[in-house]
C-alpha cells in the first residue's frame, strides 16, 4: 500500500517530536569534543548593558577539554580492535563456498583500496563515540566511477534536418550524444549523522524498525534543473523552498538560516508483506519527488548504537558519563583563574599617613622608603591552589569512569615468550569487547551491502580487473553465488600484530611437524595463509595443480565440459576427482553434472596412461644386477620345485632401479598406496591397451601367466651382468 505525502509528512512529525532530546544530546555531545563548552551569550550581555545603563562584568569561562582526549582514546581502542571484516566460506568443506569467499574477498579488498574504506572507519568509529549512533547509506549510483564514453545516436543532417542513412548498410548513421556520458557506476557510501536519523514512534529496537528515515538539505537549483519538465514537481519545491531551515553548524558551533536549500526527506522502508522488495520516498513537505522500490530489495542503511537503553531504540554516547565531570573540571579551573584575576598580584599595606617612595636602587636590587611608625605588611597573592586537589581528585575519577585505566594498560607483557604475549593480548582485548564487537557487526553489515550491490550492478568486463585475470573462468561463481548469509560469513578480522603473530605460530608448528608428509600442493596452501609471505608469484608453482583442479571442478558443478588441461598433472587430478565423486553428496547432484565427472575422469586416466607409457618407452634399457642381494617379501615358485614358493631375492640395484623408474613415471609408492585397488587396476588396464596388448618395457613379471608358457625368473649369476630384454 503506498503511501501519500500527508502519510510520510504525519511519520515525520511524530519521529520528530518523539527524539527532540535525543537530537539536542548529540549535537551537544559534537560541541563538546569540540571544545565548545558554553552557550554563546555575548549579544545578550551587551543588550541588557545598554538597556540597564550600567556595565556588568562579564564572567570568567574557561575551559580544560578532557573529553576530547577521552574521545581519541576511545577511537583509536576501537578502531585498533576493529580494523575490517574478511570472508569465509559458510561450509568449509565445500569448494564452491571456498571459492565464492575467495572471490568475495577480492572484490572487497578492491572495495576498500578504491573508496579508501580504512579512513571511513576512524569517521565512523568518531560518531559511533562522540554522537553514540554510526549510521551509512550505501547505494549504487551510475554517474560515478569510470568514464566510459557517450550514448548513441542517430546523425541529422545539419543541412537537411533529416536523419542520415549508411546508403552502403541502409542503416541509421550514429553518432556521440556529447550530452549523455555513460559511467560505469560504482558505490557510494554517505556519511549520516544521529541527528539526521530519524525512526518509526513505536519501534523498540533500531534493528527491527519497518522503516529508517533521513533529512538533508539539497540545493533548491540542482533540484529545479533536475524536474525542469516536472511542473507538478517544481510546484513542490518551489512551495517548500519559500521557507527557512535552521542548520546545524558544528564548526561555528550554533545553527545558521538557509534559504537556498531545501530539506529531503528519505523514507526507506525493509522488505515486509506489504513491499516484498522494500520500497523508498524521497519527499519535500509539500509533495513526493521519488519513489520505487528498493533495487533488489537491498535495505541501504547500515546502523550501530553505542549504549542502547531500554524501550528506546537511540544510543547514547559516552559523553552523557562525562560531561558532569567536564562541568565541574570547568568550573574549578574558571574559579582559580578568577582568584588570580583578583587576588593574584602581592599587596602591601600601610598605615593611614605612611608614605611609599623609591628610594633608589643598586643591581638586582630595589629600595623603598616607608613614613610612619608602623611597618608595612606584604599580603601574598593568590593563585586558587586551594582548589587544586578538588581538581585533581575530579579528573581522577572522570577517567576512572572512563575505565582509562584498563583501556591504556600494557597490552603486551614484559616476558619475550611470544604465546605469553598473546595471552596478555587476549585478556586485553576482552575487557574492552563489549564497545568493539558491536562496532565489528556494524562492519560486517556495510561489508553485506556493498558486495551485495556489487554482484548485482557491476558488470563481468569490470569485475576481472577486482578478482584478477587467473579468476576470470570463475566470473560466474560471484554473479550467481546465493545470497551472502547463506553462502558466505564475513567474520571480524583484526590486523594487529597480536593477530598475525598467532596465526604464524600456528602456521610454523604444522610446516615444522607435518611438512615432510604433505605434498608439495598442500605446502602451497599453507604458505597462502602465512600473515608475512602471502605472494601469489612465490607460491604460483606449488599451487598450480591445486587452482586447475579447483576451476575444473567448479566448471563441472556448474554443468559445463572443461577441456583437458596438459600442464596439470594426471595423478593429482585423478585423486581430487576421486574425493569429490566419493563425497555424500555426489549421489544427489543432476545426472549431466555426473556424467560429466565420469567423461572427465576417463580422458585424464587416459592421459596419465600415455604419459606413463611414453616415459616407458623413452627409458627402456638394462637392468642393473650388482649390489647385494635383498630378500623381498614377494614368494614366487621355485625353479626346482614349482610346488613350493619361495622368497624373492633381487639385488639392491635392480630395486632401486624399479623405484626410479616409477617416480619417473609419476607412479611412485605413496601414490600408488593412496590409490584404490580399483583405480590401479584401470590404469594398468588402460596402460596395456594403449601397447597393444603387450606387456609394458621393464622388468619381467615374477609370477607365470596361465597359459601362456612364460617361464618364472631366473635368477643366477647375480654377479654378472645379465641383462633382460623387454
Amino acid at each position: 500500500m503506498n503511501k501519500t505525502i500527508t502519510d510520510l509528512n504525519s511519520l515525520y512529525n511524530d519521529s520528530e517530536e518523539v527524539d527532540k532530546s535525543v537530537y539536542a544530546e548529540m549535537r551537544t555531545n559534537v560541541l563538546l569534543v569540540a571544545g565548545d563548552h558554553y552557550a554563546k551569550k555575548s549579544v545578550d550581555f551587551t543588550t541588557r548593558n545598554r538597556e540597564s545603563g550600567r556595565e556588568e562584568p562579564n564572567k570568567i569561562r574557561l575551559t580544560q577539554n578532557h573529553i576530547q582526549r577521552l574521545s581519541k582514546i576511545y577511537v583509536n581502542a576501537i578502531t585498533s580492535l576493529a580494523p575490517g571484516v574478511t570472508m569465509e566460506p559458510a561450509n568449509k568443506k565445500e569448494l564452491q563456498d571456498q571459492k565464492a569467499a575467495d572471490l568475495h574477498k577480492s572484490v572487497w579488498e578492491n572495495i576498500k583500496k578504491n573508496h579508501k574504506i580504512r579512513g571511513k572507519i576512524f569517521d565512523w568509529a568518531s560518531d559511533y563515540v562522540n554522537i553514540g549512533e554510526v549510521a551509512v547509506k550505501i547505494f549504487w549510483d551510475w554517474q560515478k566511477g569510470t568514464f566510459k564514453g557517450y550514448e548513441q545516436k542517430q546523425k541529422v543532417n545539419e543541412e537537411t534536418g533529416e536523419l542520415e542513412i549508411d546508403p552502403m548498410t541502409g542503416q541509421p548513421v550514429m553518432e556521440e550524444d556529447k550530452t549523455k556520458p555513460v559511467w560505469s557506476g560504482d558505490l557510494v557510501f554517505e556519511r549520516v549523522f544521529g541527528f539526521n536519523l530519524f525512526r518509526p514512534k513505536i519501534s523498540q529496537a533500531m534493528e527491527d524498525s519497518d522503516w529508517i528515515g533521513i533529512r538533508k538539505m539539497a540545493s533548491i537549483k540542482d533540484l529545479q534543473a533536475i524536474f525542469a519538465e516536472d511542473e507538478k514537481k517544481l510546484e513542490f519545491i518551489k512551495a517548500d523552498g519559500a521557507m527557512t531551515y535552521l542548520v546545524f553548524d558544528a564548526h561555528r558551533g550554533n545553527y545558521e538560516t538557509s534559504k537556498d536549500q531545501i530539506m529531503l526527506r528519505e523514507f526507506y522502508f525493509r522488505p515486509c508483506a506489504n513491499y516484498p522488495n522494500g520500497y523508498f520516498y524521497i519527499t519535500t513537505q509539500s509533495g513526493i519527488l521519488w519513489e520505487g522500490e528498493l533495487p533488489f530489495g537491498i535495505f541501504p542503511i547500515a546502523w550501530c548504537g553505542f549504549e542502547q537503553l531500554p524501550t528506546t531504540p537511540r544510543a547514547q554516547s559516552p559523553i552523557r558519563v562525562w560531561k558532569p565531570f567536564q562541568v565541574e573540571i570547568n568550573r574549578v579551573v574558571s574559579k582559580m583563574a578568577e582568584h588570580q584575576i583578583t587576588l593574584g598580584d602581592d599587596k602591601i599595606v600601610v598605615s593611614n599617613n605612611a608614605k611609599i617612595s623609591s628610594a633608589g636602587t643598586v643591581p638586582g636590587m630595589r629600595a623603598y622608603s616607608v613614613s610612619g611608625t608602623q611597618p608595612p605588611v606584604v599580603v601574598a597573592g593568590r593563585t586558587g591552589d586551594q582548589y587544586l586537589p578538588y581538581k585533581t581528585d575530579t579528573v581522577r575519577d572522570m577517567y576512572q569512569a572512563a575505565m582509562v585505566a584498563e583501556i591504556l594498560e600494557e597490552k603486551i607483557a614484559a616476558q619475550v615468550d611470544p604465546y605469553a604475549m598473546l595471552l596478555q593480548s587476549a585478556r586485553w582485548k576482552a575487557k574492552f569487547s563489549m564497545y568493539s564487537e558491536k562496532f565489528e557487526g556494524f562492519l560486517r553489515e556495510v561489508a553485506e551491502i556493498s558486495l551485495e550491490l556489487t554482484r548485482r550492478f557491476v558488470r563481468e568486463d569490470e569485475l576481472i580487473p577486482m578478482i584478477g585475470r587467473s579468476e576470470m573462468v570463475n566470473v560466474a561463481e560471484f554473479k550467481n553465488s546465493t545470497p551472502l548469509k547463506y553462502q558466505i560469513t564475513i567474520e571480524p578480522q583484526s590486523d594487529d600484530l597480536e593477530t598475525r603473530m598467532g596465526k604464524q605460530l600456528t602456521l610454523n608448528h604444522i610446516i615444522q611437524f607435518a611438512g615432510q608428509n604433505l605434498d608439495k600442493e598442500d605446502l602451497g596452501k599453507l604458505f597462502r595463509q602465512l600473515p608475512y609471505l602471502n605472494n601469489e608469484e612465490l607460491m604460483s608453482d606449488l599451487t598450480l595443480n591445486y587452482d586447475i583442479a579447483n576451476n575444473t571442478i567448479l566448471a563441472l558443478e556448474r554443468g559445463e565440459m572443461p577441456e583437458v588441461n596438459q600442464t596439470v598433472e594426471a595423478t593429482y587430478m585423478l585423486k581430487r576427482l576421486a574425493k569429490r565423486m566419493g563425497e555424500p553428496d555426489f549421489p544427489f547432484l543432476p545426472p549431466q553434472v555426473q556424467q560429466a565427472y565420469q567423461g572427465i575422469k576417463a580422458q585424464y586416466e587416459q592421459t596419465q596412461a600415455q604419459q606413463q607409457l611414453a616415459i616407458q618407452r623413452a627409458q627402456q634399457g638394462f637392468i642393473p644386477t650388482d649390489g647385494y642381494l635383498v630378500t623381498t617379501q614377494v614368494y614366487a615358485p621355485d625353479p626346482k620345485n614349482p610346488a613350493v614358493t619361495r622368497p624373492l631375492k633381487l639385488p639392491y640395484s635392480s630395486i632401486l632401479w624399479l623405484a626410479k623408474n616409477l617416480e619417473a613415471q609419476g607412479a611412485s609408492q605413496q601414490m600408488l598406496e593412496g590409490m584404490q585397488t580399483g583405480e590401479r587396476a584401470d590404469l594398468a588396464q588402460m596402460v596395456a591397451q594403449m601397447g597393444g596388448g603387450q606387456p609394458p618395457a621393464g622388468p619381467v613379471s615374477p609370477v607365470p601367466s596361465p597359459g601362456t608358457g612364460t617361464q618364472p625368473m631366473m635368477f643366477t649369476n647375480f654377479g654378472q651382468p645379465n641383462p633382460i630384454q623387454p
